[in-house]
């Protein structure tokens, strides 16, 4: 019997008590119901709602996922794949219609990062030549989710990486490297910068010649959380191998201090990357670890394997959200708490939705 039906009987009950008000029986039956359904009410008010489903979007690309970002509001994912050819793609997160943003001849969006209030997008144009990145042809552009027109902001050599908007939308901050003519990157030397939208002055905001670094957040108001790695000032750090790794850094806004943020557990978790904070403060990171066996270890063929966790605000206390691919990144829908991570089933890209939330900013 669904509520409808009860209530339907309740008052069948409620006449014949009113009606017959010799037949006893009636009146009790009609009493135990109302009870019953008082209690229910009460109930239903106390216990939680019932936890959001875990939600798979569908891209239809047989291929390797580069990069992704989630509008605040979770209505729209944009994202590019590791095959050039594919361009930047929009999933509308409603619908699951995908359509391709048009860019500019032989260039590629890239990178692109949602401002606070979801009204613009930053995003880096990357000259391509036969198909292949150009090294140092790349610049920071707006761009307009309303009909995808791009502006460049920046001008001249190097290699511009992870744009981000401060959270008035005023300032671009951005990472900067130096083009490498041989080794495994295909440049090195970064720093952070940041672009005042108003009048176009750039500054260097860092002076530690990072070998890699990348994939800022703000941790606040006045403090940018990002991963680099081989810096002058932490030049000591080692991984669980005994060689350089990636680390989660903070920088100061007003002082300017470059800060190491300590994550626990460091004996197991190495190769901190992509960290963000919610409304809270609370860290989001991916780090790795040395492969496990068991049913709740995740299956991988190398030695090592990656996953999406959380911690608190001073890093203590990390716990596991999800296993990831080794390519596979997350990204947190700022203003509804929603997190999403790429992934694969049967050799498709796809895009999971997880259970977990973060505490959402206010739109």
């Amino acid at each position: 019997m669904d509520l409808r039906q009860f209530i339907d009987a309740c008052h069948d009950d409620a006449i014949v008590a009113r009606v017959s008000t010799r037949n006893p029986l009636a009146r009790e039956r009609f009493m135990w119901k109302t009870l019953l359904f008082c209690c229910g009410l009460v109930l239903t008010a106390l216990l939680p709602a019932a936890a959001a489903e875990e939600k798979i979007y569908r891209t239809g690309l047989k291929t390797e996922s580069g990069d992704f970002s989630v509008s605040p509001n979770g209505d729209v994912l944009i994202f590019t794949t590791r095959k050039l050819s594919h361009g930047m793609r929009v999933i509308d997160l409603k619908t699951g219609a995908i359509r391709i943003v048009p860019s500019e001849p032989k260039r590629v969006l890239e990178m692109a990062r949602w401002s606070r209030d979801g009204k613009q997008l930053i995003g880096v144009s990357s000259g391509v030549v036969d198909n292949h990145y150009h090294p140092g042809d790349s610049q920071v552009v707006l761009i307009d989710p309303r009909n995808w027109s791009q502006q460049t902001i920046t001008s001249g050599s190097g290699v511009k990486a992870d744009p981000f908007l401060s959270l008035d939308g005023k300032t671009v901050y951005y990472f900067k490297g130096k083009v490498r003519k041989i080794g495994a990157t295909a440049a090195s030397h970064y720093e952070l910068f940041a672009l005042n939208l108003a009048d176009g002055r750039e500054a260097q905001l860092t002076e530690e010649s990072f070998y890699q670094a990348g994939h800022g957040d703000f941790y606040g108001d006045g403090e940018i959380i990002f991963a680099g790695m081989g810096t002058r000032q932490f030049s000591n750090l080692k991984g669980v191998d005994g060689i350089a790794e990636f680390r989660i850094f903070s920088f100061g806004l007003a002082s300017h201090q470059l800060g190491l943020v300590p994550i626990n557990n460091m004996g197991t978790l190495f190769e901190f990357s992509r960290p963000k904070a919610d409304r809270n403060r609370t860290l989001y990171f991916q780090a790795g670890t040395k492969a496990q066996t068991g049913p709740n270890a995740y299956s991988v063929t190398g030695r090592y394997a990656y996953s999406l966790l959380r911690s608190t605000s001073e890093g203590a206390a990390p716990v596991r959200l999800a296993w990831l691919p080794t390519w596979a990144t997350y990204d947190i829908a700022k203003c509804t708490g929603d997190i999403y991570v790429s992934g694969e089933r049967d050799g498709e890209l796809v895009f999971r939705r997880l259970t977990e939330v973060a505490a959402p900013f206010a739109n």
